[in-house]
């Protein structure tokens, strides 16, 4: 009998799973990688020690047009399921407050790992662009390559990433045969990432600054749920925006509002420990020293003094009292309550989200054209789509990675002789 001839678009997390499983299943299985080396992103998941999974995996943590194609997944590979995967390959790991780590502590490991079973195994790889697809036959798949060469195949598994940390990424031609194939597509686009404002003078004055806070989300000026509850965290202000890990953790939602053109804000409480501001003004008016200073002179105990300095200000003109920032002494229980209501709440309105630290990309084939149960499509058989092409993510903490893991080893072991 002749062996399955499995192609697999795209030589990262997914793909190399799916290689490793097509391979244990007796397929001839050969990876496309453009880059000279597979496994490029994965070096620098976690700022290089890569967060393998996350031992709190739930329905929550991720996002998709159809969360039972999720559920689904988690369920048939769980982080358990990854554990034993890596150790399986030779990979010890390590727990760090749910987080799962390798136990050398570097990506470099993992892609490793990875690439010596593929070798191993016998997984041949071709380091060539795919620029074309096409269905020859009722059972074949045709692909070309970026120096011309046809290659065909009974079964083609696409796990091509995304443009994230990939400035020269391009697969117009995949997602051309993906469009013309009948899939429902979404525009893919940064997530994961810092978030862009166009209010250049404050950002200007308070970049670098990090501060805790908790942050909420408006579209269209109406605040919407969060289901991951993951709103708390270190916020950093940058030259363009908003940046850290609890914006990187709601950037999806607005790169999805700012796709379908909506208007988006988001809403930062840089007190987040103090629900009563009430409590606050009165302890700091009970100090002797209160009358004798200014709002900007009050407000640097609480804050980061430049911070405080340029959201002073930025208060003052939004009410139009800039005597608030200088020449107004004697402030006010009124006043001080009212400013520090602010502080609990300053808009941000979001421009765009910046692309050069996105990590993943948000987007893709809908999960609805996918089975779970085997990762083929729904629209072609024989056709595999996994990996950032599906339009499913997780927030940070290794739920992305874990569903690469999760469908690369359900894809791969669905392809049999």
């Amino acid at each position: 009998m002749m062996n399955n001839k499995v192609i697999i678009i795209g030589g990262g997390a997914s793909g190399m799973v799916a290689a490793i499983q097509a391979k244990k299943n007796g397929n001839d299985v050969t990876i496309f990688e453009a880059n000279k080396k597979p496994g490029r992103k994965i070096l620098v998941t976690g700022n290089g020690h890569c967060n393998l999974t996350n031992k709190d995996i739930k329905p929550d943590m991720f996002y998709s047009d159809d969360m039972t194609f999720i559920k689904e997944l988690i369920k048939r590979f769980s982080y358990k399921d990854t554990l034993s995967f890596f150790n399986s390959i030779g990979l010890l790991t390590r727990e760090k407050k749910n987080l799962i780590y390798p136990m050398s502590n570097q990506a470099r490991s993992v892609v490793e790992a990875l690439e010596s079973q593929c070798h191993i195994l016998g997984v041949k790889f071709i380091h060539k662009h795919v620029k074309s697809i096409e269905k020859i036959q009722k059972h074949m798949f045709s692909i070309k390559t970026d120096d011309g060469m046809m290659h065909s195949c009974d079964k083609l598994i696409i796990a091509c990433g995304s443009a994230a940390g990939n400035k020269e990424y391009s697969n117009e031609g995949i997602i051309d045969y993906i469009m013309k194939t009948g899939h429902d597509y979404k525009t893919m686009v940064p997530a994961l990432c810092g978030l862009c404002c166009d209010e250049k003078s404050f950002f200007s004055k308070v970049k670098g600054i990090r501060s805790d806070v908790k942050v909420s989300v408006l579209i269209n000026d109406e605040e919407i749920k969060i289901p991951h509850n993951d709103t708390e965290g270190e916020l950093q202000l940058t030259e363009y925006g908003l940046s850290g890990i609890v914006i990187f953790q709601i950037s999806s939602i607005v790169s999805r509002a700012l796709r379908n053109n909506n208007k988006v804000t988001v809403v930062v409480d840089f007190l987040p420990d103090f629900e009563d501001v009430v409590v606050i003004a009165n302890l700091l008016l009970s100090q002797d020293y209160a009358a004798k200073k200014n709002l900007m002179d009050i407000n640097r105990g609480i804050l980061n003094e430049d911070l405080s300095k340029e959201l002073v200000i930025r208060y003052a003109e939004e009410i139009n009292r800039k005597d608030l920032t200088i020449s107004k002494k004697n402030i006010t229980a009124a006043e001080l309550i009212s400013f520090l209501s602010y502080l609990k709440s300053v808009k941000f309105e979001i421009s765009k989200v910046n692309p050069s630290n996105a990590q993943i990309y948000t987007g893709g084939v809908s999960t609805k054209d996918i089975n779970p149960l085997t990762m083929e499509s729904k629209r072609v058989s024989g056709l595999y789509i996994i990996g950032e092409m599906l339009n499913a993510e997780g927030i940070c903490g290794g739920y992305n990675l874990q569903l690469a893991w999760s469908e690369g080893y359900i894809a791969g072991g669905s392809i049999r002789l």
